[in-house]
């Protein structure tokens, strides 16, 4: 048993080892296709753990620009995209767009029924809301066992409902306080640059080592000031998830060895009971 506890750690641990070279010779592969191709993510740096005296778009470029000033002589920074967390806007966001989806079908599916029994809208909408008399092609909601209509009006409202809700974030987040911005800063921002040879002088002075990387992010969690922060290469704008950005290095690093340990759990059980 003992020998087979063994086996199973150095199988995990190997494994662990293989995905970060995986991860390594991607990103290698990654950079190599990019050299010589001009690309969005050549101007611009993602500073990750940044933390500041004060947390409004303003203040934020002021300190970034004197510290790439002090720093790198970069005198000119072009823009400066602090990221607040966006979780509930992107969540209505979302919705609408599933929404809208259904509106498309919904209004197609109307105009043909309407066109072929020559009725209007008032007779669709009651036909639609007719178990009975609802034709079987017309679109429905809640999956593809259901059998709940798409009701062009119920769409509609829906629809109302998402832009007043919209609108209120939208005013929530322009009347947003010091404290209210500092609580939903997510310690990302992204930095645009007049040149890519700035961009490479920054990047090239960040550690390169993957385990020197690793343990700097995780005494970010820690370490407060412009001693924590991390440049890296920003990813295309069609590869950025704005809605995972409030989530920090450290909590990646606590679900991945949770992850971790329940699959190391479940192969000792099936090691050692089954």
């Amino acid at each position: 048993m003992q020998y087979m506890t063994i086996l199973l750690v150095v199988c995990i641990t190997f494994t662990f080892l293989w995905l970060i070279r995986m991860r390594q010779l991607l990103l290698r592969g990654a950079k190599a296709l990019d050299k010589g191709i001009t690309t969005p993510s050549d101007f611009c740096l993602m500073g990750r753990h940044m933390q500041f005296e004060q947390y409004d778009p303003a203040s934020i470029k002021k300190e970034i620009e004197e510290e790439l000033k002090e720093k790198y002589n970069i005198t000119e920074v072009v823009y400066v995209n602090p990221v607040y967390d966006i979780a509930d806007y992107y969540r209505v966001v979302a919705s609408q767009h599933e929404i809208l989806k259904l509106k498309l079908l919904a209004d197609a599916h109307m105009k043909a029924y309407m066109e072929e029994n020559k009725c209007d809208k008032a007779a669709y909408i009651e036909v639609i809301n007719n178990p009975e008399e609802c034709p079987k092609d017309a679109p429905k909601r809640g999956g593809l066992c259901s059998k709940r209509s798409c009701d062009p009006t119920e769409i509609d409202q829906e629809l109302a409902d998402i832009k007043e809700r919209l609108d209120e974030l939208d005013a929530q987040a322009s009347k947003e306080s010091a404290e209210d911005q500092e609580e939903t800063f997510t310690g990302v921002v992204f930095v645009v640059l007049d040149k890519p040879n700035e961009c490479s002088k920054v990047l090239a002075e960040q550690d390169a080592a993957y385990c020197l990387k690793f343990f700097k992010n995780i005494c970010s969690c820690f370490c407060l000031g412009t001693k924590s922060w991390t440049w890296e290469r920003a990813p295309e704008p069609t590869d950025i998830f704005w809605e995972n950005m409030n989530v920090h290095f450290c909590k990646r690093v606590l679900n991945s060895m949770l992850s971790w340990v329940l699959t190391l759990c479940m192969a000792a059980v099936c090691f050692f009971f089954i």
